[in-house]
């Protein structure tokens, strides 16, 4: 078992050396994959999870079919993507703001650090950091790494991955870099984690990968909330804004109200820092 190992940080060098080296090691695109969260005490709960916690999961499933249909009758409309299977059709879906299974990740840990101090300046913030690749190895044991859940269950013969997710499954999870990279998804190293198990909070599944040999499969750094603005700044100098990470006007705008942000009182420093 690979219970979570939380570490509070202690300025922008703290996390920079964990990012590199103390925690993480080099290189740190050795199948670690990060997601920043603006308040550390949210769990890794995918969008729709938070809609249909209180359904069962027959129920939430009908719920995310019924979405995905309307989804599949009018994008066109907009975009011209034509998805093979739910789990593409879902990243499609997550990119322009639709509640899913599926969760956000990156490649990047400062990537993952801009989203986890740029919001929510009074609450401390996290980066979780996964081992993507033990995960994938522990509940698919036979996938290669890197491959998408559509493209490995659809070359094994009478298997496809509509079938699979149309009943819920076990809580397991699978780390996923998309088929179709959108402009945004390429801009922030994006990765996805899917779950069988439509109820499934995604901490659950990786705290029972077993530990690795010489390093930590799962943990949480904590940025306390007196340091946010520090990060910011460090974040901006280092080109990782709203404007590199959200191409366009949506960018802009973002950028914006992170300004106005920054003009809001500074907070006290939190009791964990």
């Amino acid at each position: 078992m690979s219970p979570l190992k939380e570490y509070v940080l202690h300025g922008w060098d703290d996390f920079n050396s964990a990012a590199q080296m103390s925690l993480i090691g080099l290189p740190f695109r050795s199948g670690y994959l990060f997601r920043g969260q603006s308040v550390s005490d949210w769990s890794l709960s995918p969008s729709l999870l938070r809609i249909i916690s209180g359904l069962g999961p027959d129920a939430g499933i009908e719920l995310e079919q019924l979405a995905a249909a309307a989804f599949g009758r009018q994008a066109h409309h907009y975009i011209d993507a034509k998805p093979d299977n739910c789990v593409d059709r879902w990243t499609d879906m997550q990119h322009y703001g639709v509640p899913t299974r599926v969760l956000d990740w990156t490649s990047s840990p400062y990537v993952a650090a801009f989203f986890a101090v740029y919001a929510n300046l009074h609450s401390d913030g996290a980066v979780w950091a996964a081992q993507s690749t033990l995960a994938n190895r522990h509940f698919w044991p036979d996938v290669t790494p890197g491959i998408a859940p559509q493209d490995y269950v659809g070359n094994k013969k009478g298997v496809d991955v509509d079938e699979m997710f149309r009943t819920n499954g076990p809580a397991d999870i699978f780390f996923f870099s998309p088929s179709v990279m959108h402009e945004r998804l390429v801009s922030q190293q994006g990765w996805f984690s899917v779950s069988r198990d439509v109820l499934a909070d995604h901490r659950t599944p990786l705290e029972s990968v077993p530990s690795a040999i010489g390093g930590d499969v799962f943990l949480k750094l904590i940025i306390p909330k007196s340091m946010k603005r520090e990060f910011c700044l460090h974040l901006q100098a280092a080109g990782i804004t709203e404007r590199s990470l959200f191409p366009g006007i949506d960018g802009f705008g973002r950028s914006i109200g992170t300004m106005m942000r920054m003009h809001q009182p500074a907070p006290a420093s939190s009791a964990s820092s």
